[in-house]
């Protein structure tokens, strides 16, 4: 399955490269402490709960450029991704937060209560909203578009990615519903990875969707603004 694999622009020219779960934790690992210290940062940022949107939206950065094979000095680049798309991550946060917070809490409601057709209609809601949501802070974390722009652009990516865009929303989910299920004990998984591992594993679904249909296309376009997120390009186009 080709949307495992987030580096096919540099194969392993002996065809070793690993795909897959191997894939998923041979980055996670090499990044892990990048990612440890910006889950902190996350936590830090999120104090003033108003912020939580830009702390997401910074966490999306770095996941991916985790993914791209730029990890180093990941928490530099956390903290200029808050301060840079600042107001689009707030935007996100008051419209994207309340709607998932409800949405989380009637599935949690419903499972206790033994509500099968609620918990399966707003467990489905749940699931396409957090992947709209996800795709449009990986969206804000390197474009600034339009506050309807975004939210039409995350839809369509929603809809593109197809079995990879539910893959991460539920791997996503799921770690933060286990997160609150089990707390106090999930406690210093959560202080430590977790927001960070949520994040982390929707980007790796939802990544190249994004950098397929979006961002190589623009960046194409726009060389200036490539290289300034790190895109180069040879002459027929192709990233290198």
């Amino acid at each position: 399955m080709g949307f495992w694999n987030f580096d096919p622009h540099r194969p392993d020219p002996e065809g070793r490269r690993p795909a897959g779960p191997a894939r998923f934790m041979e980055v996670l690992f090499t990044n892990l402490a990048g990612l440890l210290l910006c889950n902190l940062l996350f936590l830090v940022c999120c104090v003033p709960l108003v912020t939580i949107g830009p702390a997401c939206v910074a966490l999306h950065r770095v996941c991916c450029l985790a993914l791209r094979g730029h990890g180093g000095a990941l928490p530099a680049a956390f903290l200029r991704s808050f301060k840079q798309n600042f107001a689009q991550g707030l935007a996100l946060g008051f419209t994207g937060l309340p709607i998932l917070c409800w949405l989380a809490c009637t599935v949690l409601a419903a499972a206790s209560q033994g509500r099968f057709g609620l918990l399966a209609g707003a467990g489905a809601a749940l699931v396409v909203l957090a992947g709209i949501w996800g795709y449009a802070l990986l969206l804000a974390a390197h474009m600034e578009l339009s506050f309807p722009l975004l939210l039409k652009n995350a839809a369509a990516l929603w809809a593109a990615g197809r079995h990879a865009s539910v893959a991460g929303s539920v791997l996503a989910l799921a770690i933060l519903c286990a997160g609150a299920l089990w707390f106090p004990a999930s406690l210093p998984l959560l202080f430590l990875l977790g927001f960070s591992l949520a994040c982390f594993s929707f980007c790796f679904f939802g990544w190249k969707t994004a950098e397929r249909h979006i961002f190589l296309p623009y960046y194409r376009r726009h060389p200036e603004e490539a290289a300034a997120k790190g895109y180069r390009f040879d002459r027929e186009g192709n990233p290198v």
